[in-house]
């Protein structure tokens, strides 16, 4: 799978989230706007429809991540960047289907803002042949088209502009016209054409989804009814001339996408039965908007409560052992099916002749269950919750049967019991219940650099490499294992557990890193300016046999021995983008040594120069060394 496949994947899921949340916001508001009107006012009616943008939003907000490495003696530092993209598949031709999905999706958003686009430039062009008119009092500026159907609107979202039909002042009696100007400056007082340019981008998004035509034109009458609503609260018109006015406006044979239209395209029949209704109080009013206001604020931290980081629990590692023991039984009897049955694994408790899972019980465990490939032990919540798991690693080839042992919710499961890891929900795999990567590894003790290094497949989150360092022969030998399982957002979680050297008792510490640079753990303690600490240097990626991954990032990041300085510099230098200036300057009969991790170009030349006695002297895009 590529980065492209990878991000169209990860596109995909969030994509089918927000439809959802747009679907349950949408149909809410659709079955309050009309129940609400009455008792909360037509004016605070359009309020409701800030719950789709809001709920949206308060998906995407980030929850509230569990802190996995913090341990006072510990110093744990992560370098780099860079994306994880595990191998991709054989070349070939097939496309995969979240690819297509998102090319299509976005291709339907765009050719439906460009439809909008020229919509809006169509309308506007209509009006090539207005002219601005001096109405006293208006609150924007207001032009007289040059046709009898355009008109009247507000134009715009922003700089909202009022026009009016070239025949306004002889189709509308002097009431009509005022009743009518008020309307329109109610539109552009609400900023209701902003609202509208939201909602037709929203339209656009969710273009193949029907309630978001249907949300649109609703939006656009409960806009046209709450401004109906604020002009006969402001002027006390006569409700008889407001509803003539309504009948004598001619349909306008251009849609107005940013704007607001007073239109006999909308629903008349509700406009002028609103009319007949009595126009709230002061009171009433303002508690409706409160109330509208709460709906919409309760149901978007409903959206974000929904949103939470997976539940996370700290049992005990007596609870975790006995899981471990209550899934002796069922491993033999998975295995013993397995075994005799082609090599398939069974469905359920039932198929492996195993009891129910609430009979698999003990003091801290309320049952066990195999079903997915997997043996799953849930924990009692007097013990601290949680699920531990034996995921199945069938090798037929072998006939051999391997468990991996991990938990979705218990975070420092891999210190509760060696071997068990902490793979939360939304960690990947290679499609067979087992992640493989590659670590490469370099260790130093007291400061020195480092003698030893390897480089290991690890096959699942049991496997782990294990090292021994005697090197401090004034401590007892350093003794450590590291293992890796996938994490979410395309991470990796490189778990440790580091014992004796100048440590009082075992410490495990646990760092998520992506491809890319080194990953740095450095442990231990400095006593009277004697350096006790150890050092790993780990580089990881997905797959086994797969050459390591290039990810520039702009820094250097090279071990090297032997070039000379001159050489060096003129790498570094190439690197930066810099022309070398007199590289004869610089030795080139003796050898250099160095580590760059991470190290930015015009940084590493001034290394460089430290070596040999030199300094770098920049100027624009050159660089000369000269002495010290």
């Amino acid at each position: 799978m590529n980065s492209l496949e990878v991000m169209a994947s990860a596109w995909t899921s969030q994509a089918l989230r927000m439809t959802w949340v747009f679907t349950l916001a949408v149909a809410l508001v659709l079955v309050l706007r009309r129940l609400l009107r009455r008792p909360c006012g037509a004016e605070a009616v359009p309020l409701l429809w800030w719950l789709v943008p809001l709920a949206l939003a308060a998906m995407q907000v980030p929850q509230p991540t569990v802190r996995v490495d913090a341990l006072p003696p510990v110093v744990v530092r992560i370098a780099g960047g860079g994306s994880w993209a595990p191998p991709g598949p054989a070349p070939g031709w097939a496309i995969p289907w979240p690819l297509l999905a998102m090319a299509a999706w976005l291709a339907g958003a765009i050719a439906v803002l460009a439809l909008i686009g020229i919509a809006q430039r169509r309308y506007l062009r209509r009006l090539a042949g207005a002219r601005a008119i001096d109405i006293a009092g208006a609150y924007r500026p207001v032009w007289q088209a040059a046709q009898n159907d355009l008109g009247p609107a507000a134009v715009g979202a922003l700089g909202v502009r009022i026009v009016l039909p070239a025949d306004f002042l002889a189709r509308y009696t002097p009431i009509e016209q005022a009743l009518i100007l008020a309307h329109e400056q109610a539109h552009a007082r609400r900023r209701d054409g902003l609202w509208r340019l939201l909602a037709q981008a929203l339209a656009a998004l969710f273009w193949f989804h029907p309630l978001a035509w249907l949300a649109l034109a609703c939006l656009r009458q409960d806009q046209e009814l709450a401004c109906d609503a604020a002009v006969l609260r402001e002027h006390g018109a006569p409700r008889r001339d407001y509803a003539n006015a309504m009948l004598k406006t001619q349909p306008s044979p251009l849609m107005l996408p940013v704007g607001c239209s007073w239109s006999a395209r909308h629903p008349l029949t509700e406009r002028v039965a609103m009319l007949k209704l009595p126009v709230p109080t002061t009171t009433r009013r303002l508690a409706g908007h409160a109330a509208l206001g709460a709906i919409v604020l309760a149901g978007s931290f409903a959206v974000y409560a929904a949103q939470s980081a997976p539940a996370v629990h700290h049992p005990s590692a007596a609870a975790v052992k006995e899981a471990l023991v209550l899934f002796d039984g069922a491993r033999t009897a998975v295995t013993d099916y397995w075994f005799h049955h082609g090599y398939e694994l069974p469905a359920n408790n039932a198929t492996a002749q195993l009891p129910e899972g609430s009979l698999i019980v003990g003091k801290d465990v309320d049952g066990v269950t195999f079903a997915d490939g997997r043996l799953t032990a849930t924990l009692r919540d007097s013990a601290g919750g949680g699920h531990v798991r034996l995921v199945a690693m069938p090798d037929a080839e072998h006939q051999t049967m391997r468990w991996q042992c991990e938990s979705p919710d218990i975070p420092e499961i891999a210190r509760l019991h060696e071997g068990c890891a902490y793979v939360p929900a939304g960690a990947s795999d290679d499609g067979s219940g087992r992640a493989t990567f590659t670590l490469e590894l370099a260790v130093g003790v007291a400061g020195q650099p480092a003698h030893l290094h390897s480089t290991t497949c690890l096959k699942g989150a049991d496997d782990a490499y294990h090292f021994v360092v005697t090197t401090d022969k004034a401590l007892p030998p350093w003794k450590g294992k590291v293992g890796i399982v996938p994490a979410p957002d395309g991470q990796m979680e490189i778990h440790a557990r580091i014992t004796g050297g100048s440590l009082k008792a075992p410490v495990t510490p646990i760092l998520r890193t992506r491809v890319g640079p080194s990953a740095v753990i450095q442990i231990g303690r400095v006593v009277a300016g004697v350096d006790h600490t150890l050092r790993l240097d780990l580089t990881a990626w997905p797959g086994c046999g797969t050459p390591r991954p290039v990810v520039d990032d702009g820094d250097v990041h090279a071990r090297f021995s032997g070039p000379s300085a001159r050489v060096m510099a003129s790498t570094l230098a190439e690197r930066a983008g810099l022309t070398l200036l007199d590289p004869g300057s610089l030795d080139d009969s003796r050898p250099v040594a160095g580590n760059f991790e991470g190290v930015p170009p015009r940084r590493a030349l001034q290394l460089i120069g430290s070596l040999v006695g030199m300094k770098p002297e920049f100027s624009g895009q050159t660089v000369r060394f000269v002495a010290r």
